[in-house]
């Protein structure tokens, strides 16, 4: 029973094994190749930040797109805060 158990699960890691060395490297050049130029396309952009209270590094990844809507988040909520423009002070300057 042992042995026949042991006999399936080495014939499927063989298989897996087989299965995912088999696949054409250049096939996967020719992705990434495309997935690289979307992602240069669309802004996309990986930069590693420091967490609030933490000295590991987290990798944050975002688009352009993305950054724009923060930003433009960030700019409002300190509008809200000020109760003006972010951009000038109390005395309109």
């Amino acid at each position: 029973m042992k042995n026949k158990l042991g006999l399936t699960l080495l014939t499927a890691g063989l298989f897996l094994t087989v299965g995912c060395s088999s696949t054409n490297s250049a096939d996967k050049k020719e992705i990434r190749e495309d997935v690289q130029i979307a992602m240069n396309e669309s802004g996309y952009r990986c930069e590693k930040t420091y967490s609030v209270g933490s000295n590991i590094k987290k990798k944050r990844c975002s688009t352009k797109r993305m950054r724009d809507r923060q930003r433009e988040a960030a700019i409002k909520s300190m509008e809200r805060g000020q109760g003006g423009s972010a951009t000038t002070n109390s005395d309109g300057i």
